[in-house]
C-alpha cells in the first residue's frame, strides 16, 4: 500500500493504528446510511458496520484446565491493566454492557465449574439481606420464574420469592396495582407485549412503560428474558401426527383455517386460497375434518385444546396465525393451565394443540411438534415455503417464523433495591443454564447487553 498510491486494501484496525503516520482509513457507509471511519468509539458502538467484529478467545471446559484460564481471562477482561493491553496493541476494548456479559454470562458461569466454584461472586453480601419478591403473570413464562426462584434462593437462603400464575394480562395488571387483576406484585410476567389500552405511551426506547390502568403513577421496565416457539402439537404417532407428518408440516393458512371459526367464504376474502388450503374441502362449515386437508388422511373432526383469552399465548396466536379475524376460535378445550391442555392432547389422537415451546420440550415423549411453513396464502401442496420444526436454533434466529417469539418480566421501578441482585443473577450464566433446563431459548448477545442496560439504570435513564 505505501509503495503504490493507486492502491487499497484491509487488515485490523491493530495493523491501521500502527501504521498511522503512512495510511488513511476510508469511511464506510453503515446500515444507516452514514459514511463512518473506524476509532475506538465507531467500531466499540458498532456504528462502523459491517467491518467492526468480536474477537475471541475460547476456553476448554474442563476443570483442572480453568483452574489455569480463568485468572489469565479475568485479568485480560476485568482488570485496568489488562484492558490497557488492548489498546496498546491497537484494539477497541469491550463496552460497560460487553463487559458484564463476559463477566456474568461467561466468566461467573465457567468459574462455577471449577473446585473452588462461584460462591466468592454469589455470595451473601451479593444477596443484600433479607428481601422478599412477588411475580405472577404468563403460564408460558411461569416454568422459568419457578425454576430462577428456586435456583436463587438456594444461594440467597434469606430471600423469599412467590411465583403465580394467571396469564400475561394479570401479569400486566398485577404490577400496576390493577385490584381487578389480583394483589400488586413487584415483578409481571408477560407472553406478549404490552397492549396500547394497558399503557400511557406504549413502550419507550428504554423499555420504560407507564402504567394506563392500576396506579398511574408506576412506571415499569420491560425486560426480555428468553424467546419461546409457540409449538403447534399433536399426540405423538397419533392420527392427527401421521396426517401432518405426511403433507411435511402444515402452512400459517391451515392453521388459520384449523383454529378459526371463519367461514371458506370468509377465509377467502382474507385472501386465502381454500383450493389450495384444504384441497379435499368438503363445503360444509360446520366440520373441519382432517380429511379436508388431505385425502390420506382421516376423515376425523379435527379437536383443538389451546389457551383461554387471559393467556399471552393466546393472543399471541390470535394475532399472528389467525390475524384477529373478528369470528374468533372454533370451540375447543380452553385453559390457562399448559398441563390441562397436554392431557386433552393426549388423551385423543386427532386432536391439535399450541402452547410454549417449554411445555413441548417437557412432554416429547408423548407430543410432536408440526413444522410450519410461513405462507398465509397456500396450503402444503403449493407453498414454495419450508416447513420448519420449532427447535432452539430455529426459535433463537427467527426462522421458526411467525410462531417464535421474546418473553417478558416487568419491573415496578419502585422496587430494584429489592429485585436487582435476584436479576443480575438471573442474567448470569447459572441463570441463563436454566433456561435452557426449561426449555426455552437463552437471549443472543446484543439482547442481553441491552437488558443489562436495563437492569444497571434501574428505571433511571435521565
Amino acid at each position: 500500500l505505501i509503495g503504490d498510491e493507486t492502491a487499497i486494501g484491509y487488515f485490523g484496525y491493530a495493523y491501521y493504528q500502527e501504521n498511522l503516520a503512512t495510511l488513511t482509513a476510508a469511511p464506510v457507509q453503515n446500515d444507516a446510511g452514514n459514511m463512518v471511519a473506524p476509532d475506538a468509539t465507531t467500531v466499540r458502538d458498532g456504528s462502523y458496520n459491517p467491518l467492526s467484529r468480536p474477537l475471541f478467545m475460547n476456553l476448554l471446559i474442563d476443570a483442572a484446565s480453568l483452574e489455569n484460564t480463568l485468572p489469565f481471562m479475568a485479568y485480560g477482561l476485568f482488570t485496568e491493566m489488562g484492558q490497557d493491553k488492548v489498546g496498546e496493541v491497537g484494539y477497541v476494548s469491550l463496552n460497560d454492557n460487553q463487559e458484564a456479559q463476559m463477566f456474568l454470562s461467561r466468566y461467573a458461569y465457567l468459574k462455577g465449574m471449577t473446585a473452588g466454584g462461584n460462591s466468592d461472586i454469589f455470595d451473601d453480601a451479593f444477596c443484600s439481606g433479607a428481601q422478599s419478591i412477588s411475580i405472577a403473570g404468563s403460564s408460558t413464562v411461569l416454568p422459568l420464574a419457578e425454576a430462577w426462584a428456586e435456583a436463587y434462593t438456594e444461594i440467597c437462603g434469606d430471600t423469599t420469592i412467590t411465583v403465580e400464575s394467571g396469564g400475561s394480562s394479570s401479569g400486566a395488571g398485577r404490577v400496576c396495582a390493577n385490584s381487578a387483576k389480583g394483589s400488586q406484585v413487584d415483578i409481571g410476567d408477560m407472553s406478549r407485549d404490552w397492549k396500547a389500552t394497558e399503557t400511557q405511551d406504549g413502550v419507550d426506547a428504554n423499555g420504560q412503560v407507564e402504567c394506563a390502568v392500576g396506579d398511574t403513577s408506576i412506571t415499569v421496565t420491560q425486560l426480555v428474558v428468553a424467546v419461546d416457539g409457540l409449538s403447534v402439537v399433536t399426540k405423538k404417532g397419533g392420527a392427527a401426527d401421521m396426517c401432518i407428518q405426511q403433507m411435511g408440516g402444515l402452512t400459517v393458512a391451515q392453521l388459520r383455517w384449523i383454529f378459526s371459526a371463519e367461514t371458506a367464504a370468509e377465509l377467502t376474502t382474507a385472501g386465502l386460497d381454500m383450493s389450495s388450503v384444504t384441497p379435499n374441502g368438503d363445503n360444509d362449515d360446520s366440520t373441519h375434518k382432517w380429511s379436508e386437508l388431505n385425502a390420506n388422511c382421516p376423515d376425523a373432526e379435527i379437536v383443538l385444546a389451546y389457551p383461554d383469552a387471559a393467556s399471552g399465548t393466546y393472543e399471541y396466536f390470535f394475532e399472528s396465525i389467525l390475524d384477529e379475524a373478528s369470528q374468533g376460535f372454533r370451540a375447543g378445550t380452553q385453559s390457562s393451565d399448559d398441563n390441562v391442555l397436554v392431557n386433552t392432547l393426549n388423551g385423543d389422537d386427532t386432536a391439535i394443540g399450541y402452547f410454549g415451546f417449554a411445555y413441548y420440550a417437557e412432554n416429547q415423549a408423548t407430543l410432536s411438534a408440526a413444522g410450519v411453513a410461513n405462507d398465509h396464502v397456500y396450503g402444503m401442496g403449493d407453498t414454495t415455503e419450508t416447513a420448519v420444526i420449532p427447535d432452539a436454533g430455529t426459535v433463537r434466529d427467527g426462522s421458526y417464523a411467525p410462531l417464535s417469539r421474546p418473553l417478558f418480566m416487568n419491573v415496578n421501578n419502585d422496587v430494584w433495591d429489592e429485585v436487582s441482585a435476584f436479576l443480575t443473577w438471573a442474567y448470569s450464566g447459572d441463570g441463563t443454564a436454566e433456561i435452557s433446563e426449561v426449555g426455552y431459548v437463552p437471549l443472543d448477545d446484543a439482547t442481553w447487553q441491552e437488558m443489562w442496560r436495563r437492569i444497571s439504570a434501574e428505571g433511571d435513564f435521565s
